[in-house]
């Protein structure tokens, strides 16, 4: 089921006045995609969701599934949620303790159809359901019973046990252990692509947007400002706000000086000296950028290799070892930068370092973006 939304906005009164969730929101995604929305709480994505399956009447805008329009402020057009045969997950998985997996699993077909299918049909989508999401022969396992990791699978089965296409999922792993979160969003990934099925996403977790997305939207105050590639989002950020968000950067303030002929670059001056990096998109001298660079791009090498470019002297101001890397504290003049050292590193606070930063790891943005 293809989702398309054009022009949405929702606002709230609330006792501090008006609350803009959703601002002119767009967006298209194909059937069969698996998309999340990404950003910090309160900046619209579970409301977003919320439009989408008829659980918040938007103010103004339009959304339609499929080839049917399910809410258009300028036709006055709002489809209940019940008749929209969406499936989703919420963050608290909504499980009805005193019923056992079977009755949380068929709750769907007993009292969210117009007509109640027979029982042996019910049987059959529940068992269906079930095996799923590997749940099957724990029908008649009591709620309470249940693992943080089967009550999420126990949902998962709900939302999809009407044969519904779309399925929306609201921060569905943040009640998880750290280990199952991992294990769980690769299943979640694989499981929706098996059935065909379109899945919208909601969560603040990079990592997890990352692991299960095809793209990814990120929000900020009700827009969304940036839609992707998980690649295209860490590599590519269209704003300062985005490369700060989904990992480790560090930002200077710069200013393009002049171009280096011979080799196609563009060259900058920025407080700790000159840095080559990438083509500027023929931004004119005097124009001025935020560079950005992660912190595991920057290489750390012994104090006799400075000299090359984009290679500066540093002193470590910390060094702390955390298994998977050395996160380490560099100070340049009087700018701090955070390095992520290889595990093998013996870099040692206190010591002198050179330091690399690769032309072609820069993120350039321009200063329409710089606050």
């Amino acid at each position: 089921m293809s989702v398309s939304i054009k022009d949405l906005n929702k606002s709230f009164t609330t006792s501090r006045g008006m609350v803009h969730a959703i601002r002119d929101l767009s967006l298209k995604i194909e059937t069969g995609e698996f998309f999340s929305l990404l950003g910090p709480s309160g900046c619209g994505k579970t409301t977003t969701i919320r439009c989408i399956a008829g659980l918040e009447n938007p103010n103004e805008g339009e959304i339609t599934l499929e080839d049917e329009i399910v809410f258009s402020s300028s036709k006055n057009l709002m489809v209940q949620a019940h008749q929209r045969k969406i499936g989703m997950v919420f963050q608290s998985y909504a499980i009805w303790p005193h019923m056992n997996v079977f009755d949380n699993v068929a709750f769907p077909l007993k009292y969210g159809l117009k007509k109640r299918p027979p029982e042996h049909v019910i049987k059959e989508k529940v068992a269906e359901a079930c095996s799923m999401v590997q749940m099957e022969g724990l029908e008649s396992r009591s709620a309470t019973h249940l693992s943080g990791g089967q009550q999420q699978r126990v949902a998962l089965a709900r939302s999809l046990v009407r044969g519904s296409n779309l399925v929306l999922f609201d921060e569905p792993l943040s009640n998880l252990d750290a280990k199952l979160r991992v294990e769980m969003r690769t299943e979640l990934r694989q499981l929706i692509k098996k059935i065909g099925a379109t899945a919208i996403y909601v969560t603040h977790d990079q990592a997890e947007a990352f692991a299960v997305s095809d793209r990814v939207g990120v929000m900020m105050d009700g827009r969304l400002i940036q839609v992707g590639t998980p690649r295209e989002i860490y590599l590519k950020p269209s704003e300062s706000f985005i490369a700060d968000f989904v990992g480790r950067i560090n930002f200077l303030n710069a200013e393009i000086g002049y171009r280096n002929g011979d080799t196609g670059e563009s060259v900058v001056q920025t407080p700790i000296g000159i840095i080559d990096c990438p083509d500027l998109k023929d931004l004119p001298k005097g124009h001025r950028v935020k560079l950005g660079i992660r912190a595991e791009s920057i290489r750390l090498l012994p104090s006799t290799e400075e000299g090359s470019a984009n290679c500066f002297m540093g002193n470590v101001k910390s060094a702390v070892f955390l298994g998977e890397y050395t996160d380490c504290e560099v100070i340049i003049g009087d700018i701090s930068f955070s390095v992520k050292a290889p595990p093998e590193s013996d870099v040692v606070a206190g010591s002198q370092v050179a330091v690399l930063f690769p032309g072609e790891s820069w993120v350039v943005i321009t200063d329409k973006q710089i606050k």
